[in-house]
């Protein structure tokens, strides 16, 4: 009767701990999908912004009026001081293939701008203005992707 007695307490408990196990091992899964969606969110914030910085600190040097040797330094200070290389690094680590190629393409538009106004083109020159359009067509687009995401609906 002993046997008996203390066979479904026993079962009790094993099952109770296995049960215990499995919430703590759902829970630390949404935790750990948690800590990933805020890492790739700020990642995607911070890339953002260097971008914008990048491309106001370009377009500031193509309003300017800096002699042509001085352009090609103030263009590419602009684009290493705003940290976008460095923000798109953490992009590429954190972000699925898709999110990381649109990335790129945002990068080499903004690296475009910075070439046209290290030439001495005008923000209102037509080539200025053609491959301003693709940058903001490439930035949307990564907008876009990066929504898509993280599961973020647009802004009205």
């Amino acid at each position: 009767m002993g046997l008996s007695a203390a066979l479904p307490a026993l079962l009790g408990t094993i099952l109770g701990a296995l049960v215990t196990l499995l919430a703590d091992r759902v829970r630390w899964r949404r935790e750990l999908a948690l800590r990933s969606h805020e890492a790739r969110r700020d990642a995607y914030a911070g890339y953002l912004a260097a971008l914008h910085t990048g491309s106001e600190g370009i377009r500031s040097v193509a309003l300017g009026d800096t002699a042509a040797a001085g352009r090609l330094s103030e263009a590419g200070e602009a684009f290493r001081t705003a940290g976008v290389y460095q923000a798109r690094e953490q992009v590429s680590l954190l972000a699925p293939e898709a999110v990381t190629r649109v990335a790129g393409t945002a990068l080499h538009r903004l690296r475009d701008l910075r070439d046209l106004a290290s030439r001495g083109c005008a923000v209102e020159s037509p080539d200025y203005q053609r491959a301003l359009a693709l940058y903001d067509e490439a930035v949307a687009g990564l907008r876009t992707a990066m929504r898509r995401d993280i599961g973020s609906a647009p802004s009205s």
